[in-house]
């Protein structure tokens, strides 16, 4: 086990956990700023 294909399986997997978090983050942030928007 190891070499060039565990490497590619490994940022892989870290992408598909890292991508759908920073998704949800961001769309965390833009509802709480268009409720702070319109809350004014």
């Amino acid at each position: 086990m190891g070499g060039p294909y565990f490497r590619v399986l490994t940022s892989l997997a870290m992408a598909f956990l890292i991508g759908p978090t920073m998704t949800s983050i961001k769309w965390i942030t833009s509802t709480g700023e268009t409720e702070r928007l319109t809350a004014r």
